[in-house]
């Protein structure tokens, strides 16, 4: 089977800053937790500590606990509960630093990973610091210095996109936290004239005086300083940003924060030193540079007070070269995996896709403001709080799969390691790899062999993080891509193929948390950038605005859409930051419409199997897929338990459970490693588990052996950028329809609209014995009509009725009103709801073809009500999806335009429901038939009957003539859809297996011509 995924020739290596000899000095010591050992807990902190590398990466990473530390070095009093803190904080800091290799201040280094030859490990290089002021402190001190009347008259401002119209006030739906909190509310002004004159003026980078003077002039009867108010006003609040605050892609923070300021500022000078010494203390060797951070933490804590004033990370000093089968094997465990991961999209993103659909159909280009506004969109999908969404999430239950999960339930009983075999991974398997385009995803791995030569010969294990890695390659590089030249113009190549016909654009942002924007200092990468909610010159080349961006769907994903460039983009932040409580909801929509245009990998699951006390290794040849878990046992958490009774616990539960000695404390992302024969590290195991009740314990990577002799015994983490290679990238649709009709129809025009809430299991019922009955009613009165099925926010037909607006007021309402309450008391109903019908004119060919669309909609009902009775009664014997596929066939041939068979075969994948045509090859071959004689069909049992129902498609189809083709298959695929709900009500399952049908029969009447020519 071809690979589906390819690897980049490099990766980003993360090492911990010490090799595991340095955590010796934590098996043994005292107990933390007996006042009377202070004597000796002062010895242990003071011995862990007293290399100068642990000691200047407390320094680094955490103030208090150095403060501390500085108490204990003089000798000073410290309360027994503070000096038992610091024994724990000391020893998880040694460990970490020895074993963990994420990085983290100087605790975890990363260097440039190669692959392909010359192979060999070099270690002993001098590692250097990266240092810059943290995001924190540099943001709280700009935007205190903003509010300055002599340093704002110097700067240049714009209108923060972010902000729209609503009623008569300008909203701002996201603000940034101030001192750390985190804010999820709106700010809003009135949306005066003068308001309006600020913002319009500001659409560019505008100086302070020339606002003022356009204030003026706009309105001469108002003073300078009322007019600088309004300026100032609009500014605190972040109406109107300033370029003071560096940007995220920014190489000097402060050299841009200094260049801003006047030269005579008192500010200024003060700032080139601190720019200095933080050169000067990034050149000091890790573990001698104590002294100078002190002296520089102190100088910035005078100019602004802050308890973390820097950034620091760490080159880590080693260099490899790595054989190309490691990469080889990856690419085969992450194909593997890509198979087994579902393609459904997450319960709130497909309720938006869904929801965006309904409202605007298939092709309409929806401002993304407009979309995300509450009153004039969608709002934003449930679940995103900056700010609160007003959409409630629907959690649908998983399609069962009990033959899968069965299958995982025995491999889990099966011992130490599940090594996967064919007959498991034909069972586990959701796809072929050939039905959706792979992703392109960052991967992270730990390699493990015991030398380089062993890697050379196959004899490795690679053990894949817990999380797998990232949602788009290169986010994992993030704030590392400046450490190294040229790691920007690489990733560049593999995101902005030259073939791809979408844009990669660069995705900025404020992070609501300014210590989260130490995160996202990422440099430029790509030659697009979207800015959200921040200071950029929109008229720049290659600055594409929030103005500039709409969303449109298939019926698949949504895309982003640029006016200016009429191009899709695909929004790519390059970090790892946590979007759900850190990204504007703007920001979070933009990433996600990118990753789901081919979806992700998921790690390896074991389907709601998480409870078991105990779940197994998985491996799949040389990869370690899941690592060994245990689940601790209850009374581990307990806090009353004495310490021997706690210990007996621990042995019993070890015993039972075949725990190995050596194990790793896991939360959520954080991993921290253990010695469950050492006392120090039993204590530490305690208080871990009592302080955080999810905490699970998992074994070492690949259960510790081979060990890691290839890297002289350090942990390691792999970052490797892989591509998808099969199907190519999703294909980007056609330009989206800027320019799109709006118009409604609401209650008392032309168009009655009610949906008709029942039990799903009892739509068919109600369409074949009793809607029949207020058609022939209404028929003499009415143009058309049609209907539809639908589920949220809870199972209804949705019937819409045309006419003249007197008709359907004096009518069919009343007429509707008494059919209704009838099927209400006989329990066939629920209720009824009267809605605004908003065609979905792109959707179905524009607003010109849209009545001739209804029409058909309308003979489609007629046909369908028809189909479903001749089903029930046994008239017509035929599986129903073999009906649909023939209805598909009619439709499709009669809409289609010309070689319309040959755009079906080349566009619509086999997917994985072609098992459905197998099944029934000779009877679909038989019945369905590509060139429209339906002799066969009409020969069947009811068969004449279903063809009676079809109605006429010449009008539609003449309307659709001048379309282009790609455009008119997309259509025809929608009126197909639309008529597999209306026929096969809302069973996806079902669909595509008529699909599978249709398209089998197209591809088998293909093949037999082709031979036959």
């Amino acid at each position: 089977m071809p690979m589906n995924f390819g690897g980049a020739s490099f990766g980003l290596l993360r090492v911990p800053a010490l090799r595991p000899g340095a955590a010796a000095s934590t098996l043994t010591g005292p107990d933390f937790d007996d006042p009377a050992e202070s004597g000796r807990i002062r010895a242990y902190i003071r011995q862990i500590v007293a290399d100068p590398f642990v000691r200047e990466a407390i320094e680094v990473s955490s103030g208090s606990l150095a403060r501390d530390l500085a108490k204990i070095d003089d000798g000073r009093e410290i309360a027994f509960s503070k000096l038992r803190r610091v024994a724990y904080a000391v020893t998880k800091y040694v460990l970490r630093m020895s074993h963990r290799p994420t990085p983290f201040g100087l605790a975890a280094g990363v260097a440039v990973a190669r692959f392909g030859a010359p192979v060999g490990f070099l270690a002993g290089l001098p590692p250097v610091k990266a240092v810059r002021p943290a995001m924190d402190w540099l943001l709280a001190a700009v935007h205190e210095w903003e509010r300055l009347p002599d340093v704002r008259r110097r700067l240049l401002l714009v209108r923060n996109d972010l902000a729209t119209s609503r009623g008569d006030r300008l909203v701002l739906p996201y603000v940034r936290a101030a001192g750390g909190k985190v804010t999820d509310f709106e700010v809003s002004v009135r949306d005066t004239e003068a308001v309006r004159v600020c913002m319009d003026a500001a659409d560019r980078p505008v100086s302070h005086a020339e606002l003022l003077a356009e204030l003026c002039e706009s309105f001469p009867g108002v003073t300078e300083e009322t007019a600088a108010g309004l300026i100032d006003s609009l500014v605190e609040q972040e109406f109107l940003v300033s370029e003071l605050p560096p940007p995220p892609d920014c190489a000097d923070p402060l050299g841009h924060v200094i260049d801003r300021l006047e030269a005579d500022h008192p500010r200024t000078g003060a700032l080139r030193e601190i720019r200095t010494a933080i050169g000067a203390y990034a050149a000091t060797p890790p573990g001698e540079g104590t002294a100078d951070l002190r002296e520089l933490v102190s100088s910035m804590s005078r100019l602004h007070a802050g308890e973390r004033p820097l950034q620091v990370d760490l080159r880590a000093g080693v260099e490899a070269n790595l054989p190309d089968v490691v990469l080889r094997e990856l690419e085969t465990a992450v194909d593997l995996l890509w198979r087994m991961t579902s393609d459904e999209l997450p319960d709130h993103y497909a309720e938006y896709h869904q929801a965006f659909v309904e409202r605007y159909g298939l092709g309409c280009a929806v401002p993304l403001g407009e979309l995300l506004d509450p009153a004039r969109g969608l709002d934003a999908p449930a679940t995103y709080v900056l700010p609160a969404s007003s959409r409630q999430l629907i959690h649908r239950p998983p399609r069962p799969d009990t033959a899968r999960r069965r299958r995982l339930a025995e491999l889990a009983m099966t011992g130490e390691e599940v090594v996967l075999d064919e007959a498991s991974i034909a069972a586990l398997v959701r796809h072929d790899g050939t039905s959706r385009p792979a992703p392109d995803l960052d991967v992270c791995v730990t390699l493990l062999a015991d030398s380089m030569a062993e890697i050379e010969r196959g004899e490795f294990r690679l053990v894949l993080a817990a999380g797998l890695g990232s949602i788009g390659p290169g986010s994992f590089f993030g704030r590392f891509t400046a450490m190294f030249d040229g790691l920007a113009d690489q990733i560049r190549q593999i995101v902005s193929p030259q073939e791809q016909e979408a844009v990669p654009a660069q995705l900025f942002y404020q992070p609501n948390e300014s210590r989260s924007g130490n995160v996202i200092q990422v440099p430029p990468i790509l030659p697009h950038r979207v800015a959200v909610g921040m200071y950029a010159d929109r008229g720049q080349d290659g600055v594409l605005g929030l103005d500039d961006l709409v969303v449109s769907a298939d019926t698949h994903r949504l895309y982003v859409h640029s006016r200016s460039l009429g191009r899709e983009i695909v929004p790519m932040p390059f970090n790892m930051l946590n979007p759900y409580r850190n990204q504007p909801n703007v920001a979070r929509l933009l990433g996600e419409i990118a990753f789901h245009r081919a979806g992700g990998v998921s790690a390896w699951s074991w389907d709601g199997l998480t409870d078991l006390p105990y779940l197994p290794r998985v491996r799949y040849g040389r990869t370690v897929l899941f690592t060994a878990r245990w689940l601790p046992a209850p009374e581990l958490r307990d806090p009353n338990l004495s310490w021997e009774k706690w210990l007996e616990a621990l042995h019993g539960w070890r015993e039972r459970w075949s725990v190995p000695g050596h194990v790793e404390v896991v939360s959520h992302d954080l991993r921290l490693p253990l010695d469950l024969t050492a006392p120090p590290h039993q204590r530490l195991l305690r208080r871990e588990l009592e302080r955080d009740r999810t905490a699970v314990l998992a074994e070492p990577p690949g259960g510790g052996s081979p060990g890691t002799g290839w890297c002289e015994g350090s942990g390691n983490e792999i970052v490797v950028p892989l591509t998808g290679r099969s199907g190519t990238a999703p294909a980007t649709p056609p330009s989206a329809t800027l320019d799109w009709p709006r118009r409604r129809h609401h209650p008392g025009g032309e168009w009655l609209y009610a949906k008709l809430f029942l039990i799903g299991e009892h739509q068919d019922e109600l369409l074949i014995d009793r809607l029949p009955a207020l058609l022939d009613r209404l028929r003499p009165a009415i143009d058309h009509w049609h209907f539809l099925r639908y589920r949220d926010p809870e199972p209804h037909l949705r019937l819409r009725v045309a006419g003249t607006p007197e008709t359907l007021s004096g009518h069919v309402l009343p007429a509707l009103h008494d059919w209704v309450a009838a099927n209400c008391a006989a329990g066939s109903l629920r209720r009824m709801v009267l809605d605004t019908y908003q065609p979905e004119y792109v959707r179905y060919g524009g607003e010109k073809a849209m009545p001739a669309a209804e029409r058909f909609f309308h003979a489609d009902s007629e046909a369908v009500v028809r189909q479903l009775g001749l089903l029930r009664d046994g008239v017509l014997t035929l599986e129903p999806e073999l009906v649909a596929a023939a209805n598909f066939m009619r439709i499709a041939r009669g809409l289609g335009g010309d070689d319309w068979a040959a755009h079906y075969l080349e566009h619509i994948p086999k997917g994985d429901h072609h098992v459905a045509f197998r099944q029934h090859r000779r009877a679909a071959v038989r019945l369905i038939d590509p060139a429209g004689g339906w002799t066969a069909l009409a020969a069947e049992p009811g068969g004449a009957r279903l063809i009676e129902s079809w109605g006429p498609l010449a009008d539609y189809a003449a309307e659709l003539e001048s379309t282009d083709p790609r455009t008119r298959l997309d259509i025809v695929r929608s009126v197909l859809h639309m008529h597999a709900n209306r026929l096969l009500g809302i069973d996806r399952a079902a669909e595509e297996r008529a699909f599978a049908l249709f398209r089998g029969v197209l591809d088998a009447d293909a093949q037999r011509r082709r031979f036959a020519g």
